[in-house]
Formats: structure tokens, C-alpha cells, sequence
């Protein structure tokens, strides 16, 4: 098992550095891709200082804590944005073209190679960037002890967010395998997913209860920062540890469903 894992981290290393070197290859489309990103980001932050300048505060949720969730939703959107956007909007692509035959004929998980070939360098940089200062200024306006529990729990729930994403955005590319299109799928997906820019605290609790168990988007974004300020009870932190494997478990044997499905473009 660990023979195959050692396997795999070196074929991704290799898609990282094929990635990365074709795009360098358009370096002013790569630039091109920062400064739009950019724009999307600075939409971000214009609500969040309209927000702190109003001095409002949800529920026991004070304007400070607004640093800390804004900034894990950017960082957890750049890790989507690299990883995982341009392989789950491919899906549809490969079952249409039957490119897909060339992918299940590769000695590898298919799931793999289909989700994780490709990574984007440049859309990510300033999610990663300005995510990464709006936690460090959230966490020193709040006074959060900087801890071995509270840095390793803050870093697992954004890696376990990063789980969630993968799963959530996968759900609609496996609809492609019955209907082929999805882009109006795509886009309800995204527009879900930006709930997550503000904290769970602000919908409604049968809002909560549904973003939190059956489509949990909640727990991708909001988790961390509730752990890191003492607010995740001893339910939601089983759940949000237990939940990723769960859904992820679910996720794969859906995939291995629609696989089966699948019809190659020559028949």
C-alpha cells in the first residue's frame, strides 16, 4: 500500500511539473489569469470591509472573527481553483470526444488521472496570498493563542475542507456520465459553494442543518475558525473528521457506478 502511495505522489509530482511548465509557456496568459482572480478577490474584500466598517456582529460572531472566515473560504477557493477546476469541467468534455477510452486504458486509477491530471498555477496565487494575511490579521485581532492544537486543528480542518470541495464540485461532473451537460449544474454548484463567504451563522437553522449534514458546505469554510475560537461542539468536530471520509467513500463508489455506464465513443 505505501509502495503504491510512493507511486502516486511521484506521478502527481510529474503532473506538477508538466503543468507548470506548459504554462509558463504563455506567461501573459498566466498573468492575465492572476489579474483575474485578482478581480474576483477584491470583491471579496470590499464586502468584508462594508461589513467591518459596519461594526455589526452574528450572533456571538464578532466583526474580527470575519478576517478568519473569509480568508480559510479564499484559501480553500485557490485550493479548488489549482486541484480541481479544470479536471471536474474537462469530465464532460472527455465523455463527449471519448477521450475517456485513452484515460481507463492507463495502468492507474482512473479516478485519479481524470481528477487530479492537471493543476493551475496562476488563478490560485492571490486566493492563496490574501487568504493566508486575512487568517494571519484575524487571528492576532481575536487573540487566539498560537498552540500546537489550535495551528494543527485549524490546518486539518483546511485540509479536510479541501476533501469537501473535492467531493461537493465532483457530484455534479458524474451527472456528465447520464446527460453529458452539466454547465447549468456547474454554475448552481458555484453559486452554492459562495454561500460559504459568509459565515454559517448568518442563514437560518434548517439552512444550517442542510449545508451541515446533507449537503455540507458549511463545514469546508467554517469549521477551522469555529475550532480555533472554542465554538465547534463535540458533534460538529466528530463530523467534520468523520464526514469527509464518509461522503468521499460515498463519492467513489458513485464514480465506479457511473463508470460502469459509460460508453465509449466508439461504441
Amino acid at each position: 500500500m505505501f509502495g503504491r502511495i510512493k507511486n502516486y505522489c511521484l506521478l502527481y509530482s510529474v503532473f506538477l511539473r508538466n503543468c507548470l511548465q506548459a504554462q509558463m509557456e504563455y506567461r501573459v496568459n498566466f498573468l492575465f489569469s492572476i489579474l483575474a482572480e485578482g478581480g474576483w478577490v477584491c470583491s471579496h474584500l470590499l464586502y468584508l470591509m462594508v461589513l467591518y466598517t459596519s461594526d455589526i456582529s452574528i450572533g456571538d460572531i464578532g466583526r474580527d472573527s470575519l478576517y478568519l472566515f473569509v480568508g480559510t473560504y479564499l484559501v480553500i477557493t485557490g485550493i479548488y481553483m489549482s486541484m480541481f477546476f479544470t479536471n471536474f469541467y474537462n469530465i464532460p468534455e472527455y465523455l463527449r470526444t471519448g477521450q475517456l477510452d485513452l484515460f481507463i486504458t492507463k495502468p492507474l486509477s482512473l479516478q485519479f488521472i481524470v481528477t487530479l491530471r492537471y493543476v493551475d498555477f496562476g488563478y490560485p496565487i492571490t486566493d492563496f496570498i490574501v487568504g493566508i494575511v486575512l487568517i494571519v490579521i484575524g487571528w492576532g485581532k481575536m487573540g487566539i493563542p498560537i498552540s500546537t492544537v489550535n495551528i494543527l486543528g485549524f490546518l486539518g480542518f483546511i485540509i479536510l475542507g479541501a476533501v469537501w470541495v473535492y467531493v461537493l464540485q465532483l457530484l455534479p461532473a458524474l451527472l456528465s456520465f447520464w446527460t453529458v451537460k452539466v454547465s447549468g449544474v456547474y454554475s448552481i454548484g458555484y453559486a452554492v459553494h459562495d454561500m460559504n463567504k459568509m459565515p454559517r451563522a448568518v442563514y437560518g437553522k434548517l439552512i444550517q442543518r442542510i449545508g451541515t449534514f446533507i449537503y455540507p458546505l458549511f463545514p469546508m469554510a467554517n469549521y477551522g475558525t469555529l475550532f480555533v475560537t472554542g465554538k465547534l461542539t463535540v458533534v460538529e468536530l466528530i463530523w467534520g473528521i468523520l464526514g469527509p471520509v464518509i461522503f468521499f467513500a460515498a463519492t467513489k463508489a458513485l464514480w465506479n457506478v457511473a463508470v460502469r455506464k459509460y460508453v465509449s465513443a466508439s461504441g
